[in-house]
């Protein structure tokens, strides 16, 4: 009996698993809109199901076109939400958790992570041992390091990269969904989850994590990982990623990552260095016009003015929401400017100018206004329009054009609806 005893040990042991594993969970934001996502959902699907009695992992994606708020087909959740940063990520995690209810109490823990991490399953496993069962936030902890109003400016939060939580809070951050929603399209959703689960006085418990930025820091460092990780992330930072940037880095990275603790899995050596996207603009326009926000219900009519122009320039923080609008507009050889207060994703911008070119517009990023057919700010207008000016925010824009035009006499108003106005030249 001992020596039976023994041979199961050793086979726990060469597993990699524990006898008392934990079932998890696994929730892995993903989007379609660049074939190198594509890429990393391959690299998940090469290891995700490789331990069905523990972990059980779906895709969740955006599609603000369908009839319900869900649907899973297979392995992966689609949620009634656009593939974006936000409101896109929060409400994809939202609608998959309130999709799941159901199964929450099959499951011990639920991981919400990305398509640019790569886990060591059995290491994660043994992980969860450790976690307390109700009330349980496990993350890498940080403070806002960015611009969020004040009551956010000092509340702890856990990486959205990764974090852990319990059936319970996962409950909770549904219950919450209203309170989450209200500012859904200004604070990114890992600091809004953080101070919903502040409130609650539930703390963060440290995850170790190991995050590679470039080929160079993983080839240096491949050797001799920490021994205590079991999250790792390969992803070039925002500022230094140029358009053109294929990921090819990042592939790599993320493919040898996984091939180190999945040796027999079958992934590419290399990776292209380039990726054409697919995507049609008029999808992503459909898209915009279709998921309700500010903006949406406006898209129409921002395209029918761009019908009557040569030129466009969009000012605004880092949204580049008018740009698809304006593009299904414009005429073969026309141009766009946009002038951000932030730079918008590097994976938009690239969309932008790739899906601009394909129609025959030219689309740049310029720090002044230039003189141009159609204006779209969320700012004070100027003259360097020839024919229309749009105003838009998410504050009454009318003072800011009735002053404009009680001291400009060559311009008249054509729509108020508060929050967006257009004014035409005389």
């Amino acid at each position: 009996m001992r020596k039976i005893w023994m041979i199961f040990s050793l086979l726990i042991l060469c597993t990699g698993l524990s006898a008392s594993s934990k079932k998890l969970l696994v929730l892995i934001i993903a989007s379609d809109n660049h074939p190198a996502f594509l890429e990393l959902q391959k690299i998940w699907s090469s290891y995700m199901n490789r331990y069905p009695d523990e972990v059980t992992a779906y895709f969740i994606k955006g599609d603000p076109l369908l009839e319900k708020d869900f649907e899973q087909r297979g392995n992966t959740f689609y949620t009634k939400t656009v593939d974006n940063y936000k409101p896109g990520i929060l409400k994809k995690t939202i609608l998959s958790l309130q999709a799941l209810d159901g199964q929450l109490d099959s499951y011990d823990y639920v991981l919400r992570t990305n398509l640019s991490s790569v886990y060591d399953f059995p290491k994660l496993l043994r992980f969860l041992d450790t976690l307390p069962k109700e009330r349980c936030y496990a993350a890498r902890p940080l403070l806002p390091s960015y611009e969020v109003p004040k009551e956010y400016a000092n509340v702890p939060f856990g990486w959205g990269a990764g974090f852990i939580i319990s059936p319970d809070v996962a409950r909770l951050i549904v219950q919450k969904r209203e309170q989450l929603y209200a500012k859904i399209n200004d604070i990114p959703d890992d600091v809004l989850v953080g101070a919903v689960l502040h409130e609650q006085k539930i703390p963060i418990i440290a995850v170790p994590f190991v995050t590679f930025t470039t080929r160079e820091e993983w080839e240096s460092q491949k050797n001799s990982l920490p021994q205590e990780v079991f999250h790792f992330r390969a992803k070039s930072h925002y500022l230094t990623r140029t358009l053109e940037d294929s990921y090819e880095d990042e592939l790599y990275i993320a493919s040898q990552i996984a091939r180190k603790f999945y040796p027999d899995i079958q992934l590419p050596d290399r990776y292209h260095s380039t990726y054409p996207l697919e995507i049609a603009l008029e999808t992503v326009y459909e898209y915009y016009a279709a998921y309700p926000s500010f903006a949406n219900e406006y898209m129409p009519y921002v395209k029918s003015l761009a019908k009557e122009c040569r030129s466009c320039c969009e000012i605004g923080e880092d949204d580049l929401i008018w740009t698809w609008a304006v593009a299904q507009g414009l005429q073969e050889g026309s141009t766009i400017v946009g002038i951000f207060k932030k730079r918008p994703p590097s994976q938009k911008l690239l969309l932008a100018k790739k899906l601009t070119a394909e129609h025959g517009i030219d689309f740049s990023l310029k720090d002044d206004v230039e003189p141009c057919d159609l204006l779209v700010t969320d700012g004070v207008p100027s003259e360097h329009s020839n024919k229309y000016i749009v105003l838009y925010g998410k504050t009454d824009r009318w003072p800011i054009a009735r002053d404009f035009l009680v001291n400009h006499s060559g311009w008249k108003l054509k729509l108020n609806c508060e929050k967006f106005i257009v004014l035409e030249r005389v």
